[in-house]
């Protein structure tokens, strides 16, 4: 969401892990936000208090990221059952990479 704080939280992490997110998509709401992810349309820095129901039902999953330092709690997700598109494949492939050179 433009202007929100967890936007803004999400990009000043993705730049301190020297993270450039050329490409984004930008929605009007959570809900939208969450449909987008649940419907394979790629991977979001979420607030992990707005996806409670989806995490229960097992529709979105949280990718383990220990070093993602947002000033907010939030969790990067994706759809468990959808696949991702190419790009959305590289971002999660590159933040795994990460996530392996931090726990080292």
């Amino acid at each position: 969401e433009r202007g929100s704080a967890t936007r803004a939280a999400s990009e000043a992490a993705a730049l301190q892990l020297g993270l450039a997110l050329r490409r984004r998509l930008e929605l009007v709401s959570w809900e939208s936000v969450k449909l987008a992810v649940a419907s394979g349309a790629g991977v979001a820095a979420i607030s992990r208090i707005a996806i409670d129901v989806e995490l229960k039902a097992e529709t979105l999953v949280i990718l383990d990221a220990p070093w993602w330092r947002a000033s907010r709690q939030m969790a990067v997700v994706y759809a468990r059952d959808v696949p991702l598109t190419p790009p959305a494949e590289r971002f999660l492939a590159l933040v795994r990479e990460l996530r392996a050179d931090w726990s080292t």
